[in-house]
This record gives C-alpha cells, structure tokens and sequence, in this order.
C-alpha cells in the first residue's frame, strides 16, 4: 500500500464516522422528540456531548489532516475549487457542530432532565379548564423527585382526577407546590390562616380536584441532606 492509498483510505474512512454518525445522531434525534418522552431525549442530549468530542471531532480532524495529505501526495493542485473549498467547509462545520453544537445539546439535555421538554407552567395553563376544575396540581412522581422520602400525596386517574393517599398505601405523587386555582375554590374559605387542603378536600369530594405530571426532575430541599442530594445532582447531570 502506498502512502497516498493510506491516506485515500484514513480520508474516506474517518468521512464515514464523520458523515455517518451525523445522519445517525439526526435519525435518533428525530425519534426521541416523536417518542415524546423527556428522559429519552435529555439522554439524548447529554450522550451527544460526550460522543460529538470524543468520536465525531477527531473523525473530523482526520478527515481535515488526511485531506491535505492526499491533496500533497496526489499531486492535486491547490487552486482546484474543490480541495480549498472542502477544506474551509470542513473547517467549518468541525467548528460549529463540535466545539458549540455538542455543547449546547448537552446543556438542553440537562435542562430537559429537569424541567421537560417545555416548562411546567405553560403545559398547566395549556391543560387549565374552570369548567370542570377547581385546583389544578403540579405532582411530581416520586421515582424522578430528588431529596423526598414521603410517601406521597395523591395518585391520579387516566384523566387527571386526583384521589388522596391512605393512611397506609404509597402513592405514585407527591405535590411539587405549584398550583391553579379558580377563585370558586375559595368560596366559603375560613377566615385568617388555613391549610389548602382543607379547600382540596373538598374539591376532591366533588370531583374538582386535577393533577399535571411534572416531566422533569423535582428537588425537594426542605433539610441539609436532601439540599446535598440537589447538588450532587448538580454536579453529576452537569446542568
């Protein structure tokens, strides 16, 4: 083999990875946002920060390298469009897809695991109807709430009907502090202070009371321990 077939052939092999991976990330891309499910896609994001680096950069500096060194072997000449036009595309694209792209996905993906793929409020306001709600509740589920170990508050029906937990059961929900409310929730209220749930029971009797899943992460940092689980969160999602 000689050295320009070595070339030819590192060149063509590191486009493959390059270009191919490309289309690949696109692809499932494409299928995480259809899959609608936010714990796909932030796991999307954050393992195209670590690949793009890792696998798609260095594909693209071979590809760079290997280029001028075909051009040199092969006696190609430098002012042909092609070879200085591949080149400073090249050049480019490495740039802004590794050193900013790769980047900003991995920040969206952490942001996503926390938040979801739109922020909880607009979906509430979205989902929000007075004519058959009183309260509706931001609940987080237990399995992706950080720092809580509560049993939860509710679970909730395939409409998005709210029951309270039994004294004794487990319940998929807890309440993440974020509600809405029709001011006929609050007809007949006691006066001075009181608790919210004593309106919540009362719209759970008739039937008024609703829940929203929270898609992303709820951090529940009520002691020191649970604040110190929030930042190890922190620091390993690297949001």
């Amino acid at each position: 083999m000689t050295s320009y077939e070595l070339w030819l052939f590192l060149h063509i092999a590191g486009a493959i990875v390059w270009i191919g991976g490309a289309v690949v990330a696109q692809v499932l891309g494409v299928l995480a946002k259809r899959s609608n499910d936010p714990q796909r896609a932030a796991a999307l994001g954050r393992d195209m920060a670590l690949v793009g680096p890792r696998v798609f950069m260095p594909a693209a500096i071979v590809v760079l390298v290997t280029g001028v060194l075909v051009t040199e072997d092969g006696n190609w000449d430098w002012s042909e469009p092609f070879v200085y036009l591949g080149l400073i595309l090249g050049v480019g694209v490495a740039l802004v897809a590794f050193l900013y792209l790769t980047r900003a996905m991995g920040a969206v993906g952490a942001q996503m695991a926390q938040e979801g793929p739109s922020p909880a409020l607009v979906r509430m306001l979205k989902l929000w109807n007075p004519e058959i709600m009183d309260s509706l509740l931001l609940l987080a589920p237990l399995n992706s709430s950080i720092g809580y170990g509560g049993k939860g508050d509710f679970s909730m029906a395939p409409d998005g009907r709210l029951k309270r937990r039994g004294e004794r059961q487990i319940v998929p929900f807890a309440f993440a502090g974020v509600s809405l409310c029709d001011a006929r929730l609050f007809e007949g209220a006691p006066d001075g202070k009181f608790s919210l749930n004593l309106l919540w029971d009362r719209a759970l009797a008739e039937r008024r009371l609703y829940g929203m899943r929270l898609d992303g992460h709820w951090m529940h940092v009520g002691t020191p321990a649970a604040l110190a689980e929030a930042e190890t969160w922190f620091e390993t999602e690297g949001a």
